[in-house]
């Protein structure tokens, strides 16, 4: 119940989960969660926008911290404020998609409430996890994620496998069509 691949890139996760929560959505599935888009600052720096699969306002999850700063810019309050927007949408999901499993995760923040949550009501969780966060993701996890190629087709066989129903055509060869 607990979906999780890896990807040189995360632009490229976040195209495989977009790609993955239209399907789903498009097939009729209740989701829950969020995905990630980024937007070019003038500074060079780009701002993180987390956009809510029901359709709420998006949420910036980065915070300025000046031309010369080089530290991360991921703002713990907003991302808190995420996991309390996405957690009660629990309730009514068949699947929770989430950005990624990242630094605050690791950490022991994040998202982390919100997977535990959703393995708890029984809605499966699907998420991208760096390979720099793997140790601390297989730590939190232990034997219960089930790795996944980092396209698609892959992952939406891992849907269908979880009984969420999806025509034929969504599932194979059907991303992009």
């Amino acid at each position: 119940m607990l979906a999780v691949f890896t990807t040189p890139e995360s632009a490229i996760a976040d195209d495989v989960l977009a790609r993955v929560a239209a399907t789903v959505m498009r097939a009729g599935v209740p989701v829950a969660g969020c995905l990630q888009d980024a937007q070019g600052a003038a500074s060079g720096r780009s701002t993180r926008w987390l956009r809510f699969l029901d359709g709420s306002a998006p949420l910036a999850i980065t915070q300025d911290l000046g031309a010369e700063a080089a530290g991360c810019s991921l703002d713990p309050s907003a991302l808190a404020i995420a996991a309390a927007r996405i957690t009660p949408q629990i309730a009514t999901a068949r699947l929770l998609i989430l950005n990624r499993f990242g630094r605050s995760e690791a950490e022991g923040g994040g998202f982390r409430s919100v997977i535990a949550a959703s393995l708890d009501a029984g809605v499966p969780v699907l998420t991208h996890v760096p390979d720099r966060y793997r140790p601390a993701f297989d730590d939190f996890a232990g034997d219960m994620a089930c790795w996944l190629p980092g396209d698609a087709d892959a992952v939406l066989h891992w849907v269908t496998a979880q009984g969420l129903a999806l025509p034929r055509s969504h599932v194979i060869g059907g991303i992009g069509a």
